[in-house]
């Protein structure tokens, strides 16, 4: 990306961005793909392209967990899309009233958690911060009136489990980055107290 920061006036943390961007591009596409040719074979095309739908607007609003490496990421993302698409809709075949209350607390759990991004991506504003978790609100709801207007629908079940899937993920993802900036105050507190001590 050197050239394109000789030839623009783009700053370091915009070139940045679009890095980040592009690589997400390629690599999302490529899973994007590949997890549709395996759905499609079971014949479940349709319910993989609804749910990488609600998945899709919901995460580019809260994040998420992250993984180092391209398997993962698509191994976790195939486990992830069976689940809530397949699996869960039909053991579980929850109530429309169920489901709001379970939005409700997803509602609750995505304002309080997100947004979580991945290390590669520049840090977010303040204001960017505030906009995703409004963002997310907004659609979590629009979901809600969804139940409510279309809950005798096929897809209403498996959009519902991607939501909730998503939370619980964003939750985790939460937990652990607090659980990592908890063991780098810790070890910077020991340094700084061993440091102390020689002196």
């Amino acid at each position: 990306m050197d050239w394109l920061r000789e030839e623009t006036d783009y700053s370091i943390e915009e070139i940045e961005l679009i890095r980040y961007g592009l690589t997400s591009i390629v690599m999302e596409l490529s899973k994007f793909f590949i997890m549709l040719l395996l759905f499609a074979v079971t014949r479940n095309g349709m319910l993989y392209l609804f749910g990488v739908f609600i998945l899709l607007i919901l995460r580019s609003c809260s994040g998420g967990l992250h993984f180092s490496s391209y398997i993962g990421c698509l191994i976790f993302s195939i486990c992830i899309l069976y689940m809530g698409c397949i699996f869960l809709p039909s053991v579980f075949q929850l109530s429309d009233y169920t489901m709001l209350i379970l939005l409700i607390c997803c509602i609750f759990i995505t304002f309080q958690t997100g947004p979580v991004v991945s290390k590669s991506r520049p840090n977010l504003t303040p204001l960017q911060v505030k906009e995703s978790k409004r963002s997310s609100f907004k659609i979590i709801l629009c979901y809600m009136i969804a139940v409510i207007l279309f809950g005798e629908s096929s897809f209403i079940q498996p959009g519902f489990w991607m939501i909730f899937l998503q939370t619980l993920q964003l939750l985790v993802s939460f937990l652990l980055s607090k659980i990592k900036q908890r063991r780098s105050i810790c070890f910077i507190n020991i340094i700084q107290k061993e440091n102390d001590e020689n002196i």
